[in-house]
């Protein structure tokens, strides 16, 4: 945000030793917080702030790199938690079906859903929607929640 604001004001009419000087402002901080870009927990945490989010990078490249990287995370924590959960799921619904015939069709089509379940893609459709998502406070399911409580006082 500081390079965003300090790109702002190089813009507009100055002195030359006041551009001179931004320049080596806008020059100094790109080498002093190019390497935290480059470490993993810093790019993730700013990713992830709703303040910043993609805008908080002094490249593309390097959102690019994070977005990625988190997604690859995710995914991970996603397939470790599938895997444990599996096995435990797999013997109780076979208690069920055994009984009654009336869930097998649900049961049949579930478990066609969680053979061709891509978790990569799953993860990344995830990360898409939080990085893509506006910073807002108020989401439109709480403000037509207030309204409605409002309206029928």
């Amino acid at each position: 945000m500081l390079e965003h604001t300090l790109q702002e004001e190089i813009t507009k009419p100055a002195p030359a030793a006041a551009l001179e000087m931004g320049d080596q402002l806008i020059r100094q901080l790109r080498e002093k917080l190019y390497t935290l870009q480059s470490m993993s927990i810093m790019s993730l945490a700013t990713l992830l702030d709703p303040r910043f989010k993609v805008i908080g990078f002094f490249s593309q490249t390097k959102a690019t790199e994070a977005i990625k990287r988190l997604t690859s995370e995710c995914a991970t924590i996603i397939r470790s938690k599938q895997s444990t959960e599996e096995i435990p799921q797999a013997s109780t619904s076979h208690d069920v079906t055994g009984g009654s015939k009336l869930w097998h069709r649900l049961d049949t089509s579930v478990m066609e859903a969680r053979k061709t379940q891509n978790v990569t893609a799953d993860a990344t459709v995830e990360i898409g929607a939080v990085v893509s998502k506006k910073r807002n406070r108020l989401k439109p399911k709480t403000v037509e929640k207030l309204l409605f409580l409002n309206k029928n006082e």
